[in-house]
């Protein structure tokens, strides 16, 4: 289970140094294996890897799908006061778009 970590932990990186489409397969076949490795051996591969750079978020493609349906009441608000008003309820939508940004910027 270590070896297939780590081989995926290398594609990750390679993808991303390529801006290739498929580091999103390989940030999911890394979040299915993370529950299963001990989360200090995996952030022992990780910076063995690439040093100190932080780990990727192996929880954003659930905490994403969980909030489609919250995106899409948000779209369907009616007026703006009205999607301000669902802002307030909801603030998490405010720190997820903030981090997809961030991703972007990368």
């Amino acid at each position: 289970m270590e070896q297939a970590l780590v081989f995926t932990m290398q594609a990750l990186l390679l993808f991303q140094v390529l801006h290739s489409p498929m580091q999103q397969q390989a940030l999911t076949v890394l979040r299915h294996l993370a529950p299963h490795i001990d989360e200090a051996v995996l952030l022992q591969h990780w910076q063995s890897l690439v040093g100190n750079l932080p780990l990727p978020d192996l929880t954003s493609a659930e905490t994403a799908c969980s909030l489609i349906p919250l995106c899409i009441e948000f779209l369907q608000a009616p007026t703006w006061e009205a999607s301000r008003q669902f802002l307030h309820r909801h603030p998490v939508l405010l720190s997820s778009f903030e981090a997809i940004l961030a991703e972007e910027q990368q």
